[in-house]
């Protein structure tokens, strides 16, 4: 139970830096973000 909370949490993060991102620079931040994102789903899948 507390895994899928755990990956929930991820999930909400990275969508959360994203938007984020999205809004505060479109062009170098996107990137980071979506590394961020790439990042964090590999770890999910990894487990």
């Amino acid at each position: 139970m507390g895994m899928v909370r755990i990956r929930h949490g991820l999930q909400v993060l990275s969508g959360a830096v994203a938007v984020l991102a999205r809004l505060a620079d479109p062009g170098r931040q996107r990137t980071l973000a979506h590394l961020l994102q790439l990042r964090a789903r590999r770890h999910l899948l990894s487990k």
